[in-house]
Formats: C-alpha cells, sequence, structure tokens
C-alpha cells in the first residue's frame, strides 16, 4: 500500500482519485509522518461498508456460524431438496 504525505497528496489529487479508482488500491495520506487517513476507491469504500453491516448484524452472523457448521459436519441439503421445499419444482 502507497503512503504519500498529505501536501504531495493534494498536488497530485486528480490522478492519485483515478488511481485507486481503477487499481482497486488504497493511500496512506499521512501529517508530519504519522497516518491520518486512506484514500480507496467509493466502490471499495461501498463494499467495506457493506461487509462492516454484516460483521455488525447478530442474526446474520449466527445464520452464517451455523452454516459453515452444517457444512464442516456434512449435513448438506440436495438443490433439488430446496427447490422442492420452495415449491420450485
Amino acid at each position: 500500500m502507497k503512503t504519500l504525505p498529505i501536501s504531495e497528496a493534494r498536488a497530485n489529487l486528480p490522478t492519485l482519485v483515478d488511481d485507486v479508482d481503477r487499481q482497486f488500491s488504497r493511500i496512506i495520506l499521512t501529517k508530519s509522518g504519522r497516518a491520518k487517513a486512506v484514500l480507496m476507491s467509493s466502490d471499495e469504500f461501498d463494499q467495506w461498508s457493506e461487509t462492516l453491516e454484516i460483521l455488525s448484524n447478530t442474526a446474520i452472523m449466527k445464520a452464517l456460524k451455523e452454516a459453515q457448521d452444517n457444512v464442516a459436519n456434512n449435513e448438506l441439503i440436495s438443490h433439488e431438496s430446496v427447490l422442492k421445499e420452495l415449491k420450485l419444482t
């Protein structure tokens, strides 16, 4: 991950924005040598936000854990059974 002082980022902001958007990368912005912010694409930010929303939802996390346990214990349901239960076949 690239690191730049805020002053350098300011001078090259349009190019940096294009770079993070095109390359799906992040740039750490520093002030007085300390990390202060991160520049990333809007799409990547949306994905991070969605991930955080999922991780903070206890019902979703419980369902994911149950699904992982089912797979680990080979407690699987066939595609046909799911369709039948949903009355799609």
